[in-house]
């Protein structure tokens, strides 16, 4: 499956795409397993739904007894690519009696450490560690550990998408892709897809005609791990995860196409799109 051409070219880019399929960058982050199964996008709707899910019925919520009472719904949920945010509402006690409080918590993802859960009352779950501002601040409970792990999933998938960690694996797949383009080139840029690939794509593109991005983007990027010298595959992935707000991920993905491509009729479109969304990760 590999382009045709002088038999050394063709043996570089062998070595070179082995090397990129077998060898990616690896990140030191410990971030568990479960998470990385969500696309971004997923996490980032899976904590929206969780948090409006959260369970504000036990009293001894902050683990002090009887210090907060009548806790209301979380309100005002807002969930970023960078950050979540909530209006915590209740009454909280002042020592002689309980005064209403109204405040809003906002958390930044590259600031919290990767949770997990545990049992914090009798009925009620929460997150290990506490992501709570204060230690004083009521928990975030759910009345099921089903409800809690998958808050802590989506949360350390998007705690993983703001980590350095994942800035260096970026560099390093970014680094280490021009050799593969390079030996690609000189083997004539041939491009024949393998089976499994073929079967990827036409799985994208059916998940795109029914707009799910974020099933369609898993495949575009099996895809291009299995065969990284497909640019149709990076330039949809590119343009899927900008369409969702998934910046980093976005840019590196044109500029491998880029690599691939570089006199593309779309060269310049590709390069503004770059420039783009380079500016919405600045404006984050």
């Amino acid at each position: 499956m590999y382009p045709r051409g002088p038999v050394t070219a063709r043996l570089i880019f062998a070595l070179a795409l082995f090397a990129a399929m077998c060898f990616p960058a690896r990140s030191s982050a410990q971030v568990p397993d479960a998470a990385m199964k969500l696309t971004a996008s997923e996490a980032k709707r899976t904590i929206e739904k969780l948090l409006l899910e959260v369970d504000r019925g036990n009293r001894n919520n902050s683990g002090m007894a009887d210090y907060f009472r009548e806790l209301e719904p979380l309100q005002n949920v807002q969930v970023t690519m960078t950050s979540f945010s909530y209006l915590d509402k209740g009454k909280k006690d002042s020592g002689f009696s309980y005064k209403a409080y109204s405040a809003t918590r906002t958390f930044t993802y590259r600031d919290l450490k990767y949770v997990g859960v545990k049992k914090c009352a009798s009925k009620f779950f929460c997150l290990s560690p506490q992501i709570t501002a204060d230690h004083t601040d009521p928990k975030l409970t759910w009345s099921t550990t089903e409800q809690a792990q998958r808050f802590a999933d989506a949360l350390n998938r998007l705690i993983y998408e703001s980590s350095p960690e994942k800035a260096l694996t970026a560099e390093k797949e970014l680094a280490d892709f021009p050799a593969v383009a390079d030996a690609w080139h000189k083997a004539g840029s041939v491009l024949e897809l393998p089976e499994s690939v073929r079967r990827l794509n036409t799985l994208a593109e059916s998940y795109l005609k029914e707009k799910d991005f974020d099933q369609a983007i898993k495949k575009y990027e099996e895809g291009v791990k299995l065969y990284p010298t497909w640019p149709a595959g990076h330039f949809n992935a590119a343009l899927l995860m900008g369409e969702l707000g998934l910046y980093s991920d976005a840019i590196r993905h044109m500029k491998e196409y880029l690599l691939l491509v570089p006199n593309a009729p779309d060269a310049k479109p590709a390069q503004d799109k770059i420039s783009f969304w380079e500016d919405k990760m600045r404006a984050q």
